[in-house]
């Protein structure tokens, strides 16, 4: 039994060096008072994959023939495969661990909640979704607490979103 919550968390807005131009983007609120509140589980599955820091960036591309997939900027080299049997294994990871919540970085290919960009073969965005991790992890809990770091800018986001994950983990107790 956990005695507190634990909630999932992109690296990298806990300052780990794990983005693709290799800068940090630490977001105080995050790694020092969430972190006191809750047991955090930092993932980035990006690095994850297998992508090395730095790294080309990735993007969501949707194919004419309706497909989507992870593509590198520049064009060469597949890691849509890599980065879904990361997301499916990582998934079994966070169930076995029974997470309470995930907080994740905004317009990320891999973790944007809402507003990843989605790209057409020719480089136009298409629309604004949620990245690869995010939908999976949705798909498979669409009752988990999520929210991005835009949407705990505000204490009134902070607050909400600590409660809704102290609502979930308190129904997990139960459960028990």
């Amino acid at each position: 039994m956990n005695e507190r919550p634990r909630v999932g968390v992109s690296s990298c807005l806990l300052g780990h060096l794990v983005r693709y131009d290799g800068e940090e983007k630490r977001v105080p609120w995050v790694s020092e008072d969430l972190a006191s509140e809750v047991d955090l589980v930092p993932i980035c599955p990006e690095v994850g994959a297998g992508m090395s820091v730095p790294r080309p960036p990735i993007q969501i591309v949707e194919r004419a023939s309706g497909t989507r997939e992870i593509a590198l900027v520049s064009g060469s080299g597949d890691v849509h495969t890599a980065m879904r049997h990361y997301c499916d294994s990582m998934r079994a990871q966070l169930e076995a661990q029974r997470i309470h919540g995930y907080l994740f970085k905004a317009r990320s290919p891999s973790c944007g909640l809402i507003d990843t960009p989605y790209f057409s073969e020719s480089g136009d965005i298409l629309r604004k979704g949620p990245g690869i991790w995010a939908e999976t992890l949705i798909a498979r809990w669409p009752t988990l607490p999520v929210a991005d770091e835009s949407a705990v800018q505000d204490e009134a986001g902070r607050k909400d979103f600590l409660r809704r994950v102290r609502e979930f983990w308190r129904g997990d107790l139960l459960k028990l």
